[in-house]
């Protein structure tokens, strides 16, 4: 669950973070089935596997035979004259986009243009064809270019990414290119697979509400609601209860009583046992 010093993080990181910190780190293995919005079928849900990392798992294709249909499209028209002329005889959108294409399927080679067919043919699973396509284009720390990607239609994070510095730094690292890649493909083909941050905010809100976490929170009112607090946290304390609440929340008055109780656990030598 590392992440890039580079790129700012999302929230569903954030979290993920926090959820360690509090719970402890899940095996590197670690899947977990959430069911998250079907765009295409209002008031329908898809059932898709979340990992850890930014790889297209099988289940994040929504649409595989209209991505592999696309892909076999650009392959006839690199053999084709005609087709080829016609392929490129668009507006500036569209002509980015099959340019895209066939970067792509120069990428790819023959080898997935023969599985990409026999998946059509349903000799083989065409979601796990292509999801393996686009899980060896994360590693390509060339895929970005200007030509391939037009503004408007990257999203607000694919814009952040490719006007900051990591297009241009040759330096990246493997998360960094795989992280950028996965955005770029995502908004390339939104129509075609699924984004990984709602992939992955779905899953740390199912991991957050299947350890049924606490909150201690203290409300606003002066001096007067930071005393009755004490008497709470005394209290709670006696029993031994404080261990059990993951968060604290304060609003004004509470915020006397929460800070003087987190500044007292962040400096006592054994924490909120030598509190307690």
């Amino acid at each position: 669950m590392s992440h890039s010093t580079k790129i700012p993080l999302d929230l569903f990181q954030v979290l993920e973070e926090e959820f360690v910190t509090l719970h402890g780190a899940p095996a590197p293995d670690v899947t977990q089935t959430v069911n998250i919005p079907d765009g295409r079928k209002p008031g329908e849900f898809r059932s898709v596997t979340a990992t850890l990392d930014w790889s297209f798992h099988p289940s994040h294709i929504k649409d595989p035979s209209g991505l592999a249909l696309d892909l076999l499209a650009t392959w006839d028209a690199q053999d084709d004259a005609a087709q080829s002329r016609a392929f490129f005889d668009v507006n500036a959108d569209e002509w980015a986009q099959n340019n895209l294409l066939l970067y792509i399927c120069n990428q790819l080679g023959p080898k997935a243009r023969a599985n990409v067919v026999d998946g059509l043919k349903g000799l083989i699973d065409l979601r796990e064809v292509v999801a393996d396509a686009l899980n060896d284009l994360l590693r390509d720390p060339n895929l970005f270019d200007e030509a391939r990607f037009t503004h408007h239609h990257l999203s607000a994070k694919g814009k952040a990414l490719v006007t900051s510095t990591l297009t241009s730094d040759t330096s990246k690292d493997a998360e960094d290119v795989a992280q950028l890649n996965r955005v770029l493909l995502e908004d390339a083909f939104p129509d075609y697979v699924e984004r990984i941050q709602d992939i992955r905010l779905a899953a740390i809100y199912k991991r957050i509400h299947q350890v049924r976490p606490a909150a201690l929170c203290f409300s606003g009112g002066g001096i007067r609601s930071g005393t009755f607090a004490l008497g709470v946290l005394q209290g709670l304390a006696r029993h031994n209860l404080l261990e059990k609440f993951h968060y604290l929340s304060t609003v004004s008055g509470g915020g006397y009583i929460g800070g003087w109780l987190a500044g007292w656990i962040h400096r006592h030598p054994a924490g909120l046992k030598g509190v307690t």
